[in-house]
């Protein structure tokens, strides 16, 4: 059975020496364009674009992926 992606982006799941692969779709978590800007929001700042929040997390190796959602 397909799974139906409903989120806006993912962010993968982490290899066990701490690293990130985008190879690891399985366990990525996937969220919604609002509860990401949350997360992130809560890390950086409020106030931000979602593109600005989405800068800075890759600054910091945090890999955060658009994914194309299926309606």
């Amino acid at each position: 059975m397909k799974r139906k992606i409903t989120a806006d982006y993912a962010i993968p799941g982490r290899c066990d020496d701490g690293s990130y692969t985008s190879s690891l779709v399985r366990r990525s978590t996937f969220y919604t364009q609002s509860a990401l800007r949350e997360l992130l929001s809560s890390r950086y700042g409020a106030g931000k674009s979602m593109d600005e929040l989405v800068k800075l997390a890759l600054q910091d190796g945090l890999p955060v992926y658009e994914v194309k959602r299926e309606a």
